[in-house]
């Protein structure tokens, strides 16, 4: 009898120690996770009002083209590739956006007729007959392909004036598909 109940209590605490064990995995996957997005902000350019952002919807994201100045051609790979996931993500949200990829094919389809533009002004052309509002490029910042934050600028493409600066930084690296999801998913602050 004696040998029995000593079964009982160590089956007890194995169980007991076990389930204890399971309930430690979630919560401490939740206390070792710091929050992904550490600030998620959009900021008017000088004299430029709220609402002139606001109303500023279809964007063209030319994040990697090789004239934007913004460097290397590792940046150019990053902002083409993290320009096509944004793209993507914000047309799942039912937002209107060009694709590098459309503005490349228009300055390709219609060469001969910009042939005497400069290379801003042949972006501008296309991203107005495109519908876009605004001409977005971008600067990141991180290790390899791994973003630690990203810096998008907006441009009118009526007059390349700057409309805002919209930022968003993380607290661990995030790959770049990860990242554009955050940026389109994740709740921006006006500053």
């Amino acid at each position: 009898m004696m040998l029995s109940t000593v079964r009982v209590i160590i089956l007890g605490c194995l169980l007991l120690s076990a389930g204890c064990g399971l309930l430690a995995i979630p919560l401490q996957n939740a206390l070792m996770s710091p929050p992904e997005v550490l600030e998620h902000t959009i900021t008017p350019a000088p004299g430029v009002t709220w609402d002139e952002v606001k109303n500023s919807k279809v964007s063209a994201v030319v994040l990697g083209y090789k004239q934007t100045g913004w460097g290397e051609p590792g940046q150019m790979d990053i902002g083409r590739t993290f320009g096509d996931y944004a793209v993507q993500e914000y047309k799942e949200k039912g937002y209107t956006s060009v694709s590098e990829g459309d503005i490349l094919n228009y300055l390709k389809d219609h060469k001969d007729e910009l042939a005497g533009m400069g290379d801003k002004d042949k972006i501008a052309q296309a991203a107005r007959t495109l519908g876009a509002d605004n001409i977005v490029f971008g600067q990141f910042e991180g290790e390899g392909i791994k973003l630690s934050r990203v810096t998008l600028l907006y441009f009118s493409s009526k007059d390349w004036r700057p409309l805002a600066v919209h930022q968003i930084a993380f607290s661990q690296f995030q790959s770049i598909k990860d990242a554009a999801h955050l940026m389109a998913t994740s709740r921006v602050k006006r500053k």
